[in-house]
């Protein structure tokens, strides 16, 4: 070997010898944080599923312990996440996302069962949008899984924000059960919850956030929604009437 095939490796090798403790810390320091970001969720959702063994059945209000349950899982859900914008403060690789895209599957087939129910019930003037809009919610999931249309990606994810406002505004007109019923509340919190979770997506679609925010809005959202889920499903498993089964469908 020659003078300049020793120089012409050196470099290679010294790169290598700095990539390697690089791409080895990587997954050790994502391996936590993905931990938290998967635990939050879950522990919030618990939390609500709890709370909601505190009242009597077909009652619209949580007892003081129920609340207190209900308070703490919805601070759990907002405040923890900004560990994850402070964690990954300089990371913007966002290709692990691309990996879990079958995750997407989910949220589809939520949102057809959504349009499902809304064409075979009334569930009020706000009915046929909530179709439309759930239908077109459920496609654009499954388009994000396919790669390119970035386009039409976009107007899914104006679907999916009209679908939560359309949500909120149903339960807000619904005068049978009041503003401040934490039941009434959580199913809203979950359309905010769909709406942030969409920000992500947009965001993402357009290559302009990084790991730590993304990985926050989805976490919030994620939990917001466990919570809607924990309440309501407890709620209706107990045999709850009071609350239209849009209740249910949405959670």
């Amino acid at each position: 070997m020659d003078k300049n095939d020793i120089r012409d490796s050196a470099p290679e090798a010294s790169a290598q010898g700095t990539q390697d403790p690089i791409a080895g810390s990587a997954p050790r320091k994502l391996a936590p944080i993905g931990m938290i970001f998967s635990l939050l969720p879950i522990i919030v959702g618990v939390l609500a599923a709890i709370a909601a063994f505190d009242c009597k059945v077909d009652d619209k209000y949580l007892g003081s312990l129920g609340g207190l349950l209900l308070t703490i899982s919805a601070l759990i859900a907002v405040i923890f996440p900004f560990i994850f914008p402070i964690a990954f403060k300089r990371e913007r690789d966002l290709r692990a996302i691309e990996k879990v895209k079958w995750l997407d599957l989910l949220p589809a087939i939520a949102s057809f069962y959504m349009s499902g129910y809304t064409l075979l019930n009334d569930i009020g003037e706000w009915g046929d949008a909530i179709l439309l809009l759930s239908l077109l919610s459920g496609v654009f999931f499954v388009l994000k899984i396919l790669d390119g249309m970035e386009g039409i990606k976009i107007c899914g994810i104006g679907c999916l924000i009209l679908l939560g406002t359309a949500i909120i505004a149903l339960l807000y007109l619904d005068f049978n059960i009041e503003l401040n019923s934490p039941f009434k509340l959580a199913v809203q919190f979950g359309a905010i919850g769909l709406m942030l979770g969409t920000v992500a997506d947009a965001r993402f679609i357009l290559s302009r956030i990084g790991t730590g925010w993304y990985t926050f809005f989805k976490s919030v959202a994620a939990s917001t929604a466990l919570i809607c889920a924990g309440l309501i499903c407890v709620a209706f498993a107990r045999g709850f009437t009071v609350f239209p089964e849009i209740y249910l469908a949405s959670a």
